[in-house]
C-alpha cells in the first residue's frame, strides 16, 4: 500500500510548491513536505541507533559467555572434552 499525501498531512498546495515525491509508483505521484523528510529522517535515524545499541548489548554479552566459559575452561580442564549436558551433571555435581 502506498501512502497517500493525506497520510503525511501534506497539502497539495505543499506538494506543489516543494515539488518531491516519496514512494511513488510510475502511476502514482506523492509529494512530501520538507518536514514530513525530516520526521522520516529522524524515524530512520533513530532505528538506526537502536539497532547500534542491540548490537553492542549482544557483542558485550557474547564477550562475557566467552571470557567467562574460557574461566571455567582454565579452573576445570577436564570439561574440555565434555558435551554441554555432560558439564550441566558434572558442574551439578561439584556444587552440590
Amino acid at each position: 500500500m502506498v501512502p497517500k499525501p493525506a497520510d503525511f498531512g501534506a497539502t497539495e498546495e505543499n506538494a506543489i510548491k516543494n515539488g518531491t515525491t516519496y514512494g511513488a509508483n510510475s502511476w502514482e505521484v506523492i509529494f512530501m513536505t520538507d518536514n514530513e523528510k525530516k520526521l522520516i529522517q529522524a524515524k530512520h535515524r533513530l532505528e538506526q541507533a537502536e539497532n547500534r545499541n542491540r548490537k553492542k548489548e549482544r557483542s558485550e554479552r557474547n564477550h562475557r559467555l566467552i571470557v567467562e566459559g574460557a574461566s571455567l575452561e582454565k579452573l576445570l580442564p577436564e570439561i574440555k572434552t565434555m558435551n554441554y549436558t555432560d558439564i550441566e551433571g558434572y558442574l551439578r555435581g561439584k556444587l552440590k
